[in-house]
């Protein structure tokens, strides 16, 4: 790799931890519970104001500035994961800098940088949400500071954001070979598209099996050696990468696209569409659990590594993340983190819910140990049945009286996530989201949820 490309390439991984650390700032600052509200107890040191003269100055000088950890330098206690981040940031701007750059050091480093980076913001935005929901969830948000924060304001909020939507069609189009590029290098690439998606819907029939000891140790690990040489030699290609990018979503989607539901047997989720599978191997959860998989000395180790990859290779993972997460907080930071409570007349009712789990709940999800949900292999042995049963006669009529008594509603409420939202169509936007999808799983037995299930199974192609 050239030096100006490191550079480049190293200079974009200090401005991308800035600007990140940056917006969780000021979205942290947005969920605070009223004008006089505090910010929650910082596990780590500020980060120095820049100057007039700082900000004028180089982009390395820049760097260095905006990272630097007094705390971290003048204290004898370890240093936390952000310190620690901080840190290494300022040292990777140096390394780049240097007249002789040892690219494999600013590597390994850009790697550590980058696991660091996924935990703290992952533990930040968890953490702050934790503490000002604390005091506020369950509570009415009409009778917020200032005024016009209304129930109404946050319940259209989460209507608009309902209805955002994120088309996959595009990526469904088989992308057409570039200008410039040459049909012998397309067919490197396409070769190495299809056998990364056969890998990958390998990996979701293991997955969905719950058995890890069914995955096909030697073909897999071949082909993702193959990926991972194929990786080195065109990763820096920006240009290329992009086309190679929608090349992959396309070989992968044509394959999964046709599975009535995707499974994580290491977190524990189940996916009910193209959309959440992809965008959970995105998440937070998920990486971290990839990178612990990636550690272990077994045939286990290829499931994290197929998760590096795919996000690697396609954008589309990350979009799709970005966009549910969104679909999902912005109201909460709108609201700054406060949330409607049921009323009255807020529907599915408690006595609705237990009228269905009398009439359906044991036909459609069959004898299953409520204390084994938190078990992903016993949770996959019981997946095929269930939304079998969603798909029957029986499964159907639930549906249709769900989807009847859904619409006599102007205050749908989920009480799994604290939500309200005004109409059914909304209603059924938010169960598709991943983020409802997984959330509180052990409290309401996310899998065998009626509800959720069969909202998914029959609003598949809707999403």
């Amino acid at each position: 790799m050239l030096r100006s490309e490191l550079r480049t390439e190293g200079l974009g991984v200090v401005y991308k931890l800035k600007d990140e650390i940056n917006r969780l700032e000021e979205t942290v600052k947005a969920l605070k519970v009223d004008e006089g509200g505090t910010m929650p107890p910082r596990k780590r040191a500020k980060a120095k104001k820049k100057t007039g003269d700082e900000a004028a100055g180089g982009a390395s000088s820049a760097s260095t500035t905006d990272f630097a950890d007094d705390a971290s330098s003048s204290s004898s206690r370890p240093m936390n994961e952000e310190e620690k981040l901080r840190r290494l940031v300022v040292e990777l701007a140096a390394d780049v800098e240097r007249g002789e750059p040892d690219i494999e050091l600013i590597t390994a480093k850009m790697e550590r940088v980058s696991k660091l980076w996924n935990e703290v913001m992952v533990d930040e935005m968890r953490s702050a949400l934790a503490y000002y929901q604390k005091d506020s969830t369950g509570s009415a948000v009409d009778t917020l500071e200032p005024a016009e924060l209304s129930e109404k304001v946050v319940i259209a909020a989460m209507d608009g954001e309902a209805f955002k939507h994120f088309s996959i069609a595009d990526y469904k189009k088989k992308p057409e070979q570039p200008k410039g590029c040459s049909r012998a290098v397309w067919m490197e690439h396409l070769k190495m598209s299809k056998k990364f998606a056969d890998c990958i819907a390998h990996m979701c029939c293991v997955h969905r099996s719950g058995n890890v000891d069914s995955i096909d140790w030697q073909t897999t690990e071949g082909a993702l050696a193959s990926v991972e040489l194929w990786e080195d030699k065109w990763i820096s290609n920006e240009s290329m990468m992009k086309e190679i990018q929608r090349l992959v979503a396309y070989e992968i989607i044509r394959r999964v696209q046709e599975y009535e539901y995707f499974n994580c047997i290491f977190c524990n989720v189940v996916e009910f569409n193209v959309k959440q599978f992809l965008a959970h191997f995105a998440s937070g959860t998920h990486c971290q659990k990839a990178r612990e998989m990636i550690a272990v000395e077994d045939p286990v180790m290829s499931f994290g590594f197929a998760a590096k990859y795919i996000i690697n290779l396609t954008n589309l993972c990350d979009d799709l993340h970005g966009f549910f997460s969104a679909q999902f907080t912005t109201p909460l930071v709108k609201s700054g983190a406060k949330v409607p409570q049921p009323s009255p007349d807020s529907i599915p009712s408690l006595d609705f819910l237990d009228e269905i789990e009398q009439k359906y709940g044991k036909k459609i999800n069959g004898d299953f140990d409520s204390t084994r949900l938190n078990d992903p292999v016993y949770v996959a042995s019981l997946l095929p049945d269930i939304v079998k049963n969603h798909k029957n006669e029986l499964g159907k009529k639930l549906f249709k009286e769900l989807h009847e008594y859904l619409g006599t509603g102007k205050s749908l409420y989920c009480r799994r996530c604290h939500w309200k939202v005004s109409n059914r169509d909304s209603f059924y936007r938010h169960v598709l989201n991943p983020y409802h999808v997984s959330m509180n799983y052990l409290e309401d037995g996310r899998q065998f949820n009626l509800i959720t299930v069969s909202i998914n199974v029959h609003m598949r192609d809707e999403n």
